[in-house]
């Protein structure tokens, strides 16, 4: 993994007859998903393979910065 990546989490819910699943990912900065994802970083990059597994999913990556956080 680049320099500047921190971690990822996978969050799952059942919603209603589907499982929902959410990836967060955890950077020092922009910059740094720039380098992990190339020029299209807000294209969202899922394996073909996991794509077959799907019924639907986002295209688009949602880059969102933290304004406050109490983990340790």
């Amino acid at each position: 993994m680049p320099q500047g990546f921190r971690g990822i989490q996978l969050l799952r819910r059942e919603a209603e007859s589907e499982v929902e699943f959410t990836t967060i990912m955890w950077f020092d900065s922009i910059e740094t998903v720039k380098a992990f994802a190339g020029e299209q970083f807000e294209k969202a990059h899922i394996d073909p393979i996991l794509q077959t597994l799907l019924t639907r999913y986002d295209t688009i990556a949602v880059h969102q910065q933290v304004r406050f956080s109490n983990f340790k």
